[in-house]
């Protein structure tokens, strides 16, 4: 994006023609710098620290479901 497209959505923030569509813009030109490296190993991270969350039944019952056991 050159610096007059910049200066231009920086002046629509400012008077706040974007409204609620914000943080969607945000979380889209987020994901433009992020790695798909960096997106699996934060989904694996969350995923890691529910499961250690569940009681042992439900733990396995989930390793069963998914096929594991």
């Amino acid at each position: 994006m050159d610096n007059a497209m910049a200066d231009i959505q920086a002046d629509d923030m400012k008077h706040g023609l974007y409204g609620d569509d914000l943080p969607d813009l945000i979380a889209t030109k987020l994901l433009e710098v992020v790695s798909q490296d960096d997106l699996e190993n934060t989904y694996y991270e969350m995923q890691k620290e529910w499961a250690e969350t569940l009681p042992h039944d439900e733990l396995m019952q989930t390793a069963r479901d998914l096929g594991i056991l």
